[in-house]
C-alpha cells in the first residue's frame, strides 16, 4: 500500500488512509513554526528573515507547477525531480505553499496600519478577527458543495472537477464561481461572530438562543 507515494491506488481504502495521513495535523506545523518565528519580528530587511528570499521562489515555483503542472511536463530529470516531490509532499496545505503565504502575511503586516482609521481598514480588522469562524463555516459549507455535486469525490478527499461535472462551457466560469463562494464563506463567518457577540452580551449560553 502507498502511504506516502500517491499512485497508483488500488481500492477507497488506500485513499481513505493515504488523503487522512496527508491532512494529519503534523503536516501543518511547519506554519505553525513560520508563525512563531514571525511573531519575534517580520522585518524582511532583518537577517533571521533573509531565508524568505530563498524560500518564497521556491515556493512561488511550486505553486505554479501545483496548478499548471509545467514544470513536471518536462521530459528530463528535472521535470522527473519536480513530479517526485509534487507526489511526495502532495497537497497544497504543505510546507512547499507556506512560503507564499508567509511573505503576504508579512506584506500585509507592514502595510496595514496597526490601529485602524478608515472604513476598509475596520473591515479588514473584522475579518481579521472572524478568520477562525470564516474557515470553520468555509469547511462545513464546502463540504456540504462536494458532496452535493460528487459523493466519489468527497469520499476519496478530492476537490470535483465543477467545470466538467456541472457542464460548463468555460473553466473561466471558476472566477464567479470562486468570488461567490468567497462572499458567502466570509459573510457567513462574520454573521457567526455576530451571532456570538449578541448571545454573550445577553449573559446567556448559546444553545438559549438557537
Amino acid at each position: 500500500m502507498f502511504i506516502w507515494l500517491p499512485y497508483p491506488i488500488d481500492s477507497a481504502l488506500e485513499g481513505f488512509l493515504t488523503s487522512a495521513i496527508r491532512v494529519n495535523v503534523i503536516f501543518f506545523l511547519p506554519a505553525v513554526g513560520l508563525g512563531l518565528w514571525f511573531s519575534k519580528g517580520y522585518n524582511l530587511r532583518s537577517r533571521r528573515n533573509w531565508f524568505m528570499f530563498l524560500y518564497y521562489p521556491i515556493s512561488l515555483v511550486f505553486m505554479i507547477d501545483y496548478t499548471t503542472g509545467i514544470l513536471s511536463s518536462i521530459p528530463n530529470a528535472f521535470g522527473e525531480g519536480i513530479t517526485w516531490i509534487q507526489n511526495f509532499i502532495r497537497g497544497d496545505y504543505t510546507l512547499l505553499f507556506y512560503g507564499y503565504a508567509a511573505l503576504l502575511f508579512m506584506a500585509a503586516m507592514i502595510l496595514i496600519p496597526q490601529y485602524p482609521s478608515g472604513k476598509v481598514h475596520r473591515f479588514v480588522q473584522r475579518i481579521g478577527r472572524a478568520s477562525y469562524h470564516i474557515l470553520l463555516f468555509q469547511i462545513f459549507y464546502m463540504s456540504i458543495v462536494y458532496y452535493a455535486i460528487s459523493i466519489d469525490a468527497s469520499v476519496m478527499h478530492e476537490i470535483p472537477d465543477f467545470a466538467l461535472i456541472l457542464g460548463w462551457p468555460s473553466d473561466l466560469l471558476y472566477i464567479p464561481f470562486y468570488l461567490i463562494n468567497l462572499t458567502i464563506c466570509v459573510g457567513g463567518g462574520l454573521l457567526w461572530v455576530e451571532a456570538e457577540k449578541r448571545a454573550a452580551s445577553r449573559e446567556k449560553p448559546w444553545y438559549q438562543h438557537v
